[in-house]
């Protein structure tokens, strides 16, 4: 055979060599530019965090990390104001706490705009046990939100901001 026959072994060992090239190629530009462009070309929007003013950030870190577990991440200075990053229990979401050093006396009007931030619970029962156990109480107590097994409770944050808990979302 000879040479002929080793021309279409070189033709597809050389091939294979490109394809593998252009995969490795192809792999790090997707796992590079993944979370800014979509399969369709948009560009790629999330939610980071939800920013809240709150009047005293011991009480209120102590509030979402203790009831809420929620993980203190880091902490902030700038010229007005303490920012604090706390993150939630598998890491998507954070919520900042922002203690300005000029803070109103009573607080701040959380006006009518706003509703509540929402957790999921696996058991609102033993959310219950842990609440009481912190000396917390709830706004609303936990009911059936829709006869189909999903059942919520509110209990407001330190600043007066509620918080909805839902065991089993099920619409």
């Amino acid at each position: 055979m000879g040479v002929i026959g080793k021309y279409p072994v070189q033709i597809f060992y050389n091939n294979l060599v490109i394809l593998s090239i252009n995969l490795i190629i192809s792999l790090y530009f997707y796992f590079l530019f993944r979370d800014i462009i979509t399969q369709k070309g948009e560009i790629f929007m999330k939610l980071l965090h939800t920013m809240i003013r709150v009047k005293n950030a011991d009480e209120s870190v102590k509030f979402y990390t203790e009831l809420l577990n929620m993980k203190l991440d880091k902490k902030k200075r700038l010229d007005d104001c303490w920012l604090y990053f706390l993150t939630d229990e598998d890491g998507t979401t954070q919520l900042e706490l922002t203690a300005n050093d000029e803070t109103p006396e009573n607080g701040y009007n959380l006006g009518s705009g706003f509703g509540h931030l929402a957790f999921s619970v696996e058991s609102l029962d033993e959310f219950t046990e842990k609440l009481h156990s912190l000396g917390y109480e709830y706004l609303y107590e936990p009911f059936d939100l829709n006869g189909k097994g999903t059942k919520i409770a509110f209990v407001t944050d330190p600043d007066g901001y509620e918080i909805e808990l839902i065991e089993k979302v099920v619409w």
